[in-house]
């Protein structure tokens, strides 16, 4: 007869432990991703804003930071060759 196994007791989150804020996060979606030139879906990082990127890669990967229609700060960074455009459309995460 096997003895059942013991499963260590939940622990109870105590006064001392404080619990870490919310971090800020970007929603993304990626199309095309089998074609030359992909599309990305996402939101600004300041500003919330709805933007859809058309992007190029060759292989020659460089940190490209296009900025927002919207409020003009660096809305993404992206590891690509080329952003052909840059479009602010409704965000459908709102």
């Amino acid at each position: 007869m096997k003895t059942p196994i013991e499963r260590p007791k939940r622990r109870e989150a105590s006064d001392d432990q404080q619990e870490l804020p919310p971090t800020k996060c970007q929603k993304m979606v990626f199309l095309d991703c089998d074609k030359p030139v992909r599309r990305i879906i996402f939101e600004c990082y300041h500003c919330r804003q709805g933007i859809i990127a058309q992007c190029h890669s060759n292989g020659n990967l460089q940190r490209l930071e296009p900025a927002c229609p919207n409020c003009g700060k660096s809305a993404i960074r992206l590891e690509t060759t080329e952003v052909f455009e840059i479009t602010a459309i409704p965000s459908p995460w709102q």
